[in-house]
């Protein structure tokens, strides 16, 4: 299911049986979830390979399983439901009890860990992403269906994993490019090869689910984005350069002007001018790459 290390890609997963009517074989709470779990996921001779590949799947996606009966709430609960206001004392003691174990250790905040896929941290971005998605499968009237929910994480791993790898190549050409309008071609060609490497790197790295059908198609789009981001760079240097080349004369001569029989300090000015006017035309020509680049259409 992952590709990279050999992980769960999930941290927990917790059953909730309710209206359990048979304390006596398995304890209500968390002790007879546990054993009563253990028959339901263990697989059998006799069990389709459907059957047993469920039980698998699931013990192996998950690094916590857990299981909890939970009583029947009561008559009162259940019968006069039109009449039933939520009333503490009409609830059935055990079930009271049930929840007073259940509740706390869903919402304490102890227990609250950073949410995680396959060993990364979820960020906000590919959460949102993640409810978009599983919001679209159960907005539907079909069943959803166990491989529509692992494609969702598959396709969200993967996009986090591209837009990471991106970004790290997008600030890393700024870096070196951005305020260096007249760095040699051949030069910016080798930081373009050693950036995309180190890009193509971070991505195979990321830990992710699908497999290597789903990583080689988001590859060869990452590889299309960075493709297309070198050569708008090679763009703006050409559209720059000539720009720059011609401001050289017309600073020195400003400069030259205004301070006459001042030897070295007036060439020291002209050379700062040279740099401020590249530096101007760059701020002015060049839009931000992230701004231009890192949008939802170039990764999809």
């Amino acid at each position: 299911m992952a590709s990279g290390d050999n992980i769960n890609p999930f941290q927990s997963l917790v059953f909730l049986v309710r209206d359990w009517s048979s304390p006596n074989e398995y304890r209500w709470g968390f002790n007879g979830g546990e054993d009563f779990l253990i028959t339901r996921l263990t697989s059998t001779d006799d069990q389709s390979d459907d059957r047993k590949s469920i039980r698998n799947g699931i013990r192996n996606s998950f690094k916590d399983i857990k299981c909890f009966l939970m009583p029947h709430p009561g008559e009162k609960v259940a019968e006069n439901s039109t009449d039933f206001e939520g009333r503490i004392s009409a609830i059935r003691k055990e079930f009271r009890d049930c929840l007073e174990i259940f509740v706390p250790f869903i919402l304490n905040p102890e227990s609250l860990l950073p949410k995680e896929i396959n060993g990364n941290p979820v960020t906000c971005r590919q959460l949102i992403e993640q409810i978009k998605e599983y919001a679209k499968i159960f907005n539907s009237d079909k069943l959803p269906d166990p491989k529509s929910l692992f494609h969702i994480i598959a396709k969200t791993t993967h996009e986090a994993a591209l837009r990471n790898a991106y970004i790290t190549y997008l600030k890393s050409m700024k870096k070196k490019y951005i305020g260096n309008v007249f760095i040699l071609a051949f030069k910016l060609n080798k930081y373009h090869s050693e950036t995309q490497n180190e890009s193509l790197r971070i991505f195979k790295e990321f830990k992710k689910m699908g497999g290597a059908n789903c990583e080689k198609g988001y590859l060869k789009k990452l590889e299309k984005n960075i493709k297309k981001a070198n050569d708008e760079i090679f763009n703006h240097r050409k559209l720059l350069m000539p720009m720059a080349i011609r401001s050289i004369p017309i600073a020195g001569a400003t400069v030259a002007l205004g301070t006459v029989g001042l030897g070295i300090s007036g060439s020291v000015g002209a050379i700062g001018a040279v740099v401020a006017g590249t530096l101007f035309l760059i701020s002015n020509f060049v839009k931000p790459i992230e701004e231009q680049h890192i949008t939802k259409k170039n990764l999809k």
